[in-house]
């Protein structure tokens, strides 16, 4: 359900067509508003910049060290072979955090009353360098359809690749 108070229309009807795109692929028909059994609601932002501070691992290659000596003019020499050793150095960078929550209410009560009875609820959530929601709504809407219409009784973890193929269909929209 679009919001006619969205101050970005365009992401919000871009957005609505993915959205669209994931419930025909999942086997569900798009029915007008006055006869629907369930409404789809999307909201969706990004946080604030934050830093955050990470270690980076420096690793340094071990040596092979030759030591030669005299003694009493006996010459001796000794082969010594050096460790790897790592060294962890902090570093911040900024991140950003996405989300976007679907809300799925009942259509006849919600026409009746205005109130979202809510049937199934479903939240996504990324962290990135980027600050850039356009990308970002993809893997958003795919994480939170991993488990659509599913009462998961938990908070899931979703990891999805840059090649996955329901990424791939979502940028090409």
């Amino acid at each position: 359900v679009e919001d006619p108070n969205e101050p970005n229309l365009l992401l919000q009807r871009e957005i609505s067509l993915k959205i669209e795109m994931l419930l025909e692929s999942s086997g569900f028909t798009r029915a007008p508003f006055e006869s629907c059994d369930y409404l789809l609601f999307f909201d969706y932002g990004v946080d604030d910049a934050r830093r955050v501070v990470d270690m980076m691992p420096i690793r340094r290659p071990g040596a092979t060290m030759a030591a030669s000596s005299y003694t009493a003019g006996v010459p001796s020499s000794a082969v010594y072979d050096l460790p790897d050793s790592t060294t962890y150095v902090p570093y911040t960078r900024t991140v950003y955090g996405k989300y976007m929550a679907l809300t799925l209410v009942e259509g006849s009560h919600f026409r009746g009353t205005q109130e979202k009875r809510q049937v199934w609820v479903g939240e996504a959530v990324l962290t990135s360098s980027s600050s850039d929601f356009r990308d970002a709504v993809n893997f958003l809407l795919v994480g939170a359809f991993a488990s659509f219409g599913e009462d998961t009784r938990r908070q899931l973890s979703v990891k999805i690749r840059t090649d996955d193929a329901r990424i791939k269909t979502l940028r090409a929209r």
